[in-house]
């Protein structure tokens, strides 16, 4: 029996993007199966280690709970994204300086919920980051080089923060940050469990 297909529109990274899905498809493998951005990493499946994390209408998002029909008509930022044609985003910088990233898996994740939670409240206290990334597991850092780095990321006083890069210009020099340096990290901005999807499969 042929797998019911719908047709949907968002925008992805800046650009417009129309693809043909599966209804039972997750947010997760649109982006990385048909999209073909690979930044955003699957670890648990079930939203509770964060590594999928992207932003939906500028809120952090676990895409493995998220249904793939759901992204039609929504602002969808993915790592592909972050970073500016000028160079790294300044997230990213930090996370770099305060040497935030060993193996990279979930390094994606961590900075989406980062700049999700610093587009919400440009200077968090102690307690809301720690609260941003409850949900994202790093088996690595020990997360005080994570905490650091996010305290240090406050937003300049100007949207430039914000701006975020053409996908189609900085596809490739992002996969490469995303994919094959440690600083690939993924990170949800949700509490652990917590379910921003409805569930795709009923």
């Amino acid at each position: 029996m042929d797998q019911k297909k719908v047709d949907i529109q968002f925008t992805l990274n800046a650009q417009k993007t129309s693809v043909r899905i599966p209804v039972e498809m997750t947010a997760l493998q649109v982006i990385r199966d048909v999209v073909g951005f690979k930044g955003s990493k699957e670890g648990c499946g079930i939203g509770e280690c964060g590594a999928c994390t992207i932003e939906v209408d500028g809120k952090a998002i676990n895409s493995c709970l998220m249904c793939g029909v759901q992204l039609d008509g929504r602002e969808v930022l993915t790592i592909e994204g972050l970073e500016r044609e000028e160079g790294l985003h300044p997230i990213q910088e930090t996370f770099l300086e305060h040497h935030a990233v060993q193996c990279g898996f979930c390094t994606p994740g961590i900075l989406m919920s980062t700049h999700a939670l610093l587009k919400e409240n440009p200077a968090p206290d102690d307690e809301e980051i720690r609260d941003a990334v409850s949900g994202n597991l790093c088996r690595c850092t020990g997360y005080q080089q994570i905490f650091s780095s996010i305290k240090a990321a406050t937003p300049v006083k100007d949207d430039s923060f914000f701006h975020t890069g053409d996908a189609e210009n900085t596809l490739k020099k992002s996969q490469v940050f995303a994919d094959e340096t440690s600083s690939s990290m993924v990170l949800n901005g949700t509490k652990k469990g917590e379910n921003n999807g409805e569930g795709c499969h009923d």
